[in-house]
């Protein structure tokens, strides 16, 4: 409770803030607690944000379905929601002024300081490909170590941990790769592995930090394509640019953290958060406390 009690509280100091300074607050305090924000099966992150900008419409959630092959639509309505009034959610820009999100951090740079207040920055852009790695599947015994192997899965493990190396070794802190899922076919113990799949995950503030990763990578693959006489393939997946915060908003929920005694700390988010579609429409901030 105690991060949504801080967070309207600065909200309605900075609504007094404005009042004090003369600027006409003709707008109603709304809020608003997003549905399905977090990663999901359907694969719809954010959902209820998407929706009321306008991102997510009725047509484009017809006729998805994980991969239990649950219905969304059906979802939905179990849920408490209605397939048939899904637009209706769709908001006018017009009717906001300004968009305040206050979360928990999510990670300890607020905590391992003592700061009570985060000031975002801005939220991380998400890069997502899918890499194959097509070697040749063979037996494990017959098959002599070297140049007689093409095993997809060590050629895959030397991408996975170039990956970690590049982001690991950056100047930037908030530059940051993951691999967090992985198929081995025919994952058998006494067969090399043929063919592997998995996701390589970049986050970056920018649009040229999270390049500088893909180049680097580029150059890893065809490397280990030579070496290890292997195929890789890749399918990009997601492409999502970091978005800033609202520069007047940010300056706000300092000065008036500063006046109600308590620290900040300007910080990027490196997760994914609902004001990153809620800044398409209005101008918007968001505010961490420490998880």
């Amino acid at each position: 409770m105690y991060d949504g009690a801080l967070g309207v509280l600065i909200a309605l100091e900075i609504l007094t803030s404005l009042r004090e300074r003369g600027v006409k607050t003709i707008h109603p305090l709304e809020l608003i607690s997003f549905s399905g924000e977090e990663p999901n099966p359907f694969r719809l992150s954010t959902f209820g944000s998407r929706a009321l900008t306008g991102k997510l419409t009725k047509e484009q959630i017809q006729y998805v379905m994980d991969a239990s092959g649950n219905v969304l639509t059906e979802r939905l309505e179990a849920a408490g929601g209605s397939y048939e009034q899904f637009n209706e959610t769709l908001r006018d820009p017009l009717d906001f002024a300004h968009y305040l999100e206050v979360h928990i951090e999510q990670g300890k740079r607020l905590l391992n300081q003592g700061i009570p207040v985060g000031v975002v920055r801005g939220i991380t852009g998400i890069y997502r490909e899918r890499i194959t790695v097509q070697g040749q599947a063979n037996h494990a015994g017959t098959t002599m170590m070297g140049s007689d192997r093409q095993d997809a899965l060590t050629a895959a493990s030397q991408l996975v941990l170039k990956l970690e190396q590049i982001t690991t070794e950056s100047p930037i802190a908030e530059l940051v790769a993951t691999v967090g899922e992985l198929h081995v076919y025919p994952n058998a113990a006494n067969i090399v592995p043929g063919e592997v799949s998995f996701t390589m995950e970049i986050r970056g503030e920018t649009e040229e930090q999270i390049a500088s990763v893909r180049t680097q990578m580029e150059t890893e693959f065809a490397h280990v394509e030579r070496e290890r006489n292997v195929v890789v393939t890749r399918d990009v997946i997601l492409d999502q640019p970091g978005v800033p915060m609202d520069e007047m908003v940010m300056k706000m929920m300092e000065t008036v953290s500063t006046k109600l005694g308590h620290k900040t700390l300007t910080l990027g988010s490196m997760a994914g958060h609902d004001a990153a579609h809620m800044a398409g429409i209005t101008p918007s901030g968001m505010l961490f406390v420490p998880s």
